[in-house]
């Protein structure tokens, strides 16, 4: 070997042992430290992948919190993310405080359409960005951050004005201040509507990266204000990204158990519940909430039995409540989650499992009526009737041939007439992708869709992005009634 030769392979030793120890420095400083050293949360793994292993502790409301250091009625909490950001932060340090594992954003009524409410549409961006921005202060390197993202409050068409897109717009330039201001997740939550929530949903997969959480509030006969059913819910917010499904609000941990118990039943992702501390009253002029913190703690095992995951308090819990839950959680271990199997379809009110058994069909073609001209001049009518006649038959589920249909229509028109009436869970059958991707998008439920695509790539891609069931013509040819 020359002189140059081996200078050059000791230049070169030289350089790759100095890379050895920067590695090895880098290891033992910040790797190996957080693995010895860090209390609370560890952060070598992220959040979906610690909800899957073990239980973690969320926190509680902040608006009681709030309302104890001067907010009065007409304020909206959100806006002391600007103007009093300092109470803002001890409150969520009071939270951690207590055992919080996952601190939540003081963002939950953050939305432009709520905010326009206080003249305060044009801080949309600001008043999330900070709510985030001073939550991660406090939960520094030890503790995850979640986004609080409530519903708009209005009525979804068309029972009301809220449209899809409208909603759609409405989420996703909440979550996009969310996302730049580096929150763990964004948890959508007290919806009571699963169409809202798919907009929700949708709004922040196709413009973030933020793990989604999906949870609903229930009324007292255990569906939403909408009449979506608890396995719905978990059902259709599972099938279209949401990595946690749950339950918050409502009337207290003892209605929540019930509605907990039946989403574990078709759940594929763990469970979040954050119930209410009982019913409020108002006792000498204040508001009060009849569960006390050691009542509510009592429910954590049963909620842990059933798949919950990550578990608070909503409305009137307190830290001392967290700190009930804290104390359970620790007592009671629980394994890693085991996602439920089953294939489903549900409509926004009902759900079957597929490969459970076999179900009637009703078939809705060109041949049984003139589905074309029904759908091009707009007589959604017609298809509803004639939809209700199988289901009288028997249907179980109503399939809807398309592939005949060569006239153009008003694809988002005919579900929100369809979807409000038929009750039972529907296969659309398409060789349009165009159609195919305007009606899994606006259908508010979890569509089958026959598989008659003959490995075309593009399509398949619409179905698992909205999630959607492909079913195999064998078993639709075999359970269509005759």
């Amino acid at each position: 070997m020359s002189r140059l030769e081996n200078n050059e392979a000791n230049t070169l030793t030289t350089i790759l042992w100095n890379g050895v120890w920067i590695y090895r420095n880098f290891y033992y400083k910040t790797v190996y430290h957080l693995k010895k050293n860090r209390k609370g949360v560890s952060f070598l793994k992220t959040l979906k992948e610690q909800v899957r292993e073990k239980v973690l502790v969320y926190d509680g409301a902040k608006g009681v919190m709030l309302q104890r250091r001067g907010l009065k009625g007409g304020e909206t909490s959100e806006y002391w993310n600007i103007i009093k950001p300092d109470v803002v932060k001890e409150v969520y340090a009071l939270y951690k405080e207590a055992g919080s594992d996952v601190l939540q954003a003081n963002t939950f009524p953050g939305n432009r359409a709520y905010l326009e409410k206080y003249q305060l549409g044009d801080k949309t961006y600001d008043i999330n960005y900070m709510g985030v921005k001073l939550a991660k202060e406090v939960a520094g390197d030890s503790h995850f951050v979640a986004a609080s993202v409530g519903a708009t409050g209005e009525i979804f068409e068309p029972a009301g004005e809220l449209t899809f897109e409208t909603a759609y717009d409405v989420y996703k330039e909440q979550v996009n201040a969310i996302e730049a201001a580096g929150a763990d997740c964004v948890n959508f939550e007290t919806f009571s509507d699963i169409a809202e929530m798919r907009a929700a949903i949708l709004a922040a997969k196709e413009n973030t990266r933020q793990m989604i959480v999906a949870s609903f509030s229930f009324e007292k006969n255990g569906r939403t204000l909408s009449g979506n059913s608890p396995e719905v819910c978990a059902i259709v917010s599972q099938a279209l990204g949401a990595e946690l499904v749950g339950a918050s609000c409502s009337e207290g941990p003892a209605q929540l158990s019930g509605v907990i118990e039946k989403m574990y039943r078709v759940a594929k992702v763990p469970l979040v519940v954050k119930p209410n501390a009982g019913l409020p009253k108002v006792s000498e002029g204040k508001v009060i909430y009849e569960g006390s913190p050691e009542e509510f703690g009592t429910y954590t095992k049963t909620f842990l039995e059933n798949g919950v995951r990550l578990i608070g308090g909503c409305c009137g819990s307190t830290p001392e409540y967290v700190c009930e839950i804290k104390k359970e959680v620790e007592q009671y271990k629980v394994g890693a989650f085991i996602p439920k199997e089953g294939i489903t379809i549900a409509s926004p009110y009902n759900y079957l499992v597929m490969d459970s058994g076999d179900y009637e069909i009703g078939l809705i073609d060109q041949n049984g009526l003139d589905l074309e001209k029904l759908l091009s001049t707009g007589d959604y009518q017609g298809i509803v009737d004639y939809a209700l006649d199988l289901t009288g038959e028997g249907a179980q589920i109503i399939m809807l041939d398309f592939v005949q249909v060569k006239k153009g229509f008003d694809v988002k028109e005919f579900i929100v007439n369809m979807s409000l009436f038929i009750k039972q869970p529907v296969i659309l059958k398409t060789e349009d992708k165009s159609l195919l991707e305007q009606f899994l998008r606006f259908y508010p439920g979890q569509a089958g869709v026959a598989a008659i695509f003959n490995g075309d790539g593009e399509m398949v891609s619409v179905v698992k992005h909205y999630g959607a069931t492909l079913i195999k013509e064998e078993y639709i040819e075999r359970n269509i009634i005759k």
